[in-house]
C-alpha cells in the first residue's frame, strides 16, 4: 500500500517505521498518528501534522503505552 496526499496514518513506535518516515517528507496534507515519540519529533521536523496518543510513556523504547482506546 502507497502513502498518499491527504491520507490518514499510523506509525507504530520502532526502529522500521521510524526509519521510513523520510519517505513521508513530500506528501501533502498528511496526518500521522504515533505511539512513538522519536516518531511523533520526526513528523513534526518535516512539517507533517501529528498526533500522539497519550498513555504511560516507557523510557526504555521511547514509546507511549495505551492502556484503552476510547471510541468517539
Amino acid at each position: 500500500m502507497h502513502v498518499r496526499d491527504g491520507d490518514n496514518i499510523f506509525i507504530d513506535a520502532g526502529t522500521t517505521t521510524y526509519e521510513m518516515i523520510q519517505f513521508l517528507r513530500d506528501k501533502k496534507d498528511l496526518t500521522v498518528v504515533t505511539n512513538g515519540i522519536d516518531a511523533a519529533i520526526a513528523c513534526i521536523e518535516l512539517g507533517i501534522r501529528t498526533k500522539i496518543l497519550g498513555g504511560t510513556i516507557k523510557k526504555k523504547h521511547m514509546l507511549l503505552l495505551v492502556h484503552k482506546l476510547v471510541s468517539s
